[in-house]
């Protein structure tokens, strides 16, 4: 398996041919050896933003444990690259926080598989001895949400705009900085096409996604709610290539990408629609009372408590391994198909989260 694989490889050009084509997988089409989830690992439940369109604990709200030990990261690692996964993701909350985040690294680092850190960029230069030792299989996403102080602070909560400018810009010059992640809401909107700007001078790309309910209702975030059908309309409109982005050809939402001159734009809009597996007994979604959610079967779950998941609205466990727990789950995502939902509906409040939060 190589380790450290380009996963927009095989990424194909839209045509004015293809334009309006659905380009989504029969199952049966995902039965190869390409077509295998990725595996993400919330680190931990501790942040230090409080952003607006995010729950607390981020990823990582529906694990029992706060933190994830070096020995578990390990172990998983190494019984889910056995099953052919190509890509690891180091979430959190924010990862920066957890204390044995060098060790995870340096986990990572020795077995050389591609790792996407999704970060906020605040704690970046604070921990450049450990940015310094990474190899080329480590890729970075920060969340940036703005290009002014004071509207990160009404996001986020926190004064830190110039210590993630710092990160990013660190990042940059080490050629580790992969893209920004840009949640869009009405904060925000009009500074899309200035950010697209920074990415080109940065030399990273872009990602685009709306708010959605997780894990919090969306009803509760409408007031900062920004639709992106138009955005992407107008991209299509004024990029200078448009791009389908393979992996979500088979799981999550399905995503195109609108080149910029050097910055390819992915655009992740929850009112297409996503992946489920709604078929047979033990299928994923086919009692969910999430269904359907908005991110649908995107990529797994390590959680700290020891729980391999689907996503972030079931823990279900149908089996005690993590061995055969991870080839259940593998097969439920090739199997699953794609749903149109035209619409963002909102979603109900998980309660047991919202009690473990407040305890």
């Amino acid at each position: 398996m190589k380790k450290n694989y380009d996963f927009h490889i095989l990424d194909s050009i839209v045509t004015p041919e293809t334009l309006d084509e659905e380009y989504c997988l029969d199952p049966e089409d995902k039965m190869s050896e390409t077509w295998v989830p990725f595996l993400s690992f919330p680190i931990t439940q501790t942040c230090n933003f409080r952003c607006v369109y995010c729950g607390a604990g981020g990823e990582a709200t529906a694990s029992e444990c706060k933190l994830i030990t070096v020995e578990q990261v390990d172990q998983i690692v190494k019984e889910a690259a056995a099953k052919g996964v190509k890509k690891f993701r180091i979430t959190g909350g924010e990862p920066f926080t957890h204390p044995d985040i060098d060790k995870i690294l340096d986990l990572m680092n020795e077995y050389g598989y591609f790792t996407l850190i999704n970060t906020n960029g605040s704690l970046i230069t604070r921990h450049e001895d450990i940015i310094n030792k990474l190899g080329d299989n480590f890729h970075f996403a920060v969340s940036f949400d703005t290009l002014h102080p004071e509207k990160l602070k009404r996001i986020s909560g926190v004064s830190t705009h110039q210590n993630v400018v710092d990160g990013v810009r660190l990042l940059s010059k080490k050629k580790l900085l992969m893209r920004l992640n840009t949640v869009v809401t009405t904060y925000n909107y009009d500074e899309i096409s200035d950010i697209i700007k920074l990415c080109e001078e940065l030399g990273c790309d872009l990602k685009l996604l709306d708010v959605v309910s997780v894990p919090v209702p969306f009803g509760q975030r409408q007031s900062i709610y920004q639709e992106i059908s138009t955005l992407e309309k107008n991209f299509s409109e004024s990029c200078d290539e448009i791009l389908f982005h393979e992996y979500t050809r088979g799981f999550g939402t399905p995503c195109r990408r609108y080149r910029f001159g050097s910055v390819h734009v992915t655009v992740k809009n929850s009112v297409k629609g996503s992946h489920y597996d709604r078929v047979g007994e033990d299928a994923i979604c086919a009692n969910c009372p999430y269904y359907p959610c908005h991110e649908g079967l995107y990529d797994l779950f390590a959680l700290s408590d020891g729980r391999i998941c689907s996503c972030r609205w079931t823990e279900r466990q149908m089996y005690e391994t993590t061995s055969e727990q991870l080839d259940y789950l593998i097969n439920a995502f090739r199997r699953s198909t794609y749903v149109n939902k035209n619409g963002n509906e909102d979603m109900s409040a998980r309660k047991d989260l919202a009690d473990r939060i407040n305890r």
